[in-house]
C-alpha cells in the first residue's frame, strides 16, 4: 500500500477573524487554512497556531447554523491544499497518514473532490485519544460519502484538497483541540 505522508512544515499563526476564512499560508508546496460555518450564519470558530513542528488547532463548535443548505450542525475545517506537484503525488497514492495528539473527540478526515457538489465528500471518521500522540492511517479504499450525499464516482483523480472536519454532529458542541505534527515522509 502506497500512502503519502503529509509534509507539514509550519511557520504560521492563523486566527479566527470571523470572516469564515481564518487565514492561510503556503509553505513547501502546501497551503494550510481554517474554515468555519460563519458564511452560513453559524458561530463556530477555528484558530491555528504553530509551536515548533506542531500545528495546534483549537476552536468551538455551535449548533443551529441558520443558512446551511445541507444541515444545521456547526463545523470548522482544517484545510490542507497541495501544490500541483504534491497533488500529482497525492492522486497516485492509495491513502494518507498523519500524526496527531487529540482531545478524545471524533473528527472526520475528508478528501475534497471536484465531482462532489453538495458537500458530501469522501471521508472517514476517527476518534482521537486524549493527550496521546498517535498515527492515523487513512486508506482511500476505506473512504465513503455521507448517506445524505448525492453519490458520485470514488475516482480520486478529482482530488482538490484534504481537510480534517470538526462537526457538532460527531465532535460534539463546545470546545475542541488537536495538535497536528509536521512530518517529512513523502
Amino acid at each position: 500500500m502506497t500512502h503519502v505522508g503529509l509534509i507539514m512544515v509550519f511557520g504560521i499563526t492563523a486566527c479566527d477573524d470571523g470572516s469564515g476564512d481564518d487565514g492561510s499560508i503556503s509553505i513547501n508546496g502546501w497551503k494550510f487554512s481554517g474554515y468555519n460555518d460563519r458564511n452560513n450564519g453559524g458561530t463556530s470558530t477555528i484558530s491555528i497556531s504553530q509551536d515548533g513542528n506542531k500545528l495546534i488547532v483549537t476552536g468551538n463548535l455551535t449548533e443551529n447554523v441558520p443558512n446551511d443548505p445541507w444541515d444545521s450542525f456547526g463545523f470548522s475545517n482544517f484545510v490542507i491544499t497541495p501544490n500541483a506537484d504534491l497533488l500529482s503525488q497525492l492522486k497516485a497514492s492509495t491513502g494518507v497518514y498523519f500524526d496527531i495528539i487529540g482531545d478524545g473527540k471524533t473528527y472526520r478526515f475528508e478528501v475534497v473532490t471536484s465531482n462532489v457538489n453538495d458537500g458530501g465528500y469522501f471521508g472517514k471518521e476517527f476518534t482521537t485519544q486524549n493527550g496521546v500522540k498517535e498515527r492515523i492511517s487513512i486508506p482511500f479504499s476505506e473512504l465513503s460519502q455521507p448517506s445524505w450525499a448525492t453519490s458520485v464516482s470514488g475516482d480520486f483523480n478529482y482530488i482538490t484538497f484534504l481537510q480534517i472536519s470538526a462537526h457538532s454532529g460527531y465532535t460534539g458542541v463546545g470546545p475542541y483541540s488537536f495538535t497536528f505534527f509536521a512530518e517529512l515522509d513523502i
